[in-house]
């Protein structure tokens, strides 16, 4: 076999795997970004609001949420991102806990412990741009290596938290990539 031949089969095998990972995808990732965006700031108008049980019922459409998050990302091979996926979905369910014992001290505090997971996969695997985000392509999945400049199927809304560029974000587990 010549190497061009296997290079191709090897890359033909990725291209699958990828198709595969994004098959078993219930529905499209911008649209779980979305919505845990959207739900992300609605849990914080409630708890600023102290209003517990809007918060818990938040809480809880996140725990799912981030369960979805980790789905996406496991088959990725990016354990980061399915341990930031995985501690932002514990820190969900400890807001909704906390949230249903009318302790609102302790919601917040497990909302920042969410915040912080979200924020560290934001730094390590999201590229803001001036449409939207992608998903970065310095992935150490190497199939993402062959995707487009421009992957529009993993384009993401802006969201919430946008860049402020007097206080970059700090990656503390990983790497700054620019």
């Amino acid at each position: 076999m010549s190497r061009r031949f296997l290079l191709v089969m090897i890359t033909a095998a990725g291209v699958v795997a990828v198709a595969a990972a994004f098959a078993q995808q219930s529905r499209p990732y911008n649209q779980i970004m979305k919505d845990v965006g959207t739900t992300f700031a609605s849990l914080k108008q409630n708890l600023d609001a102290n209003s517990a049980a809007a918060a818990a019922a938040d809480a809880a459409k996140l725990e799912g949420l981030f369960t979805e998050t980790e789905a996406f990302w496991a088959p990725l091979d990016t354990q980061d991102a399915v341990k930031f996926a995985k501690g932002a979905r514990e820190a969900a369910s400890a807001v909704g806990t906390a949230a249903k014992s009318n302790d609102m001290k302790a919601a917040q505090a497990s909302y920042s412990v969410t915040q912080k997971n979200c924020g560290n996969c934001h730094c390590a695997h999201r590229k803001d741009t001036r449409k939207g985000s992608l998903i970065k392509q310095s992935l150490r999945c190497s199939f993402f290596t062959k995707l487009p400049e421009k992957p529009t199927a993993l384009r993401l809304p802006p969201g919430p938290q946008k860049p402020n560029p007097a206080n970059p974000p700090t990656c503390p587990t990983q790497p700054h990539h620019h």
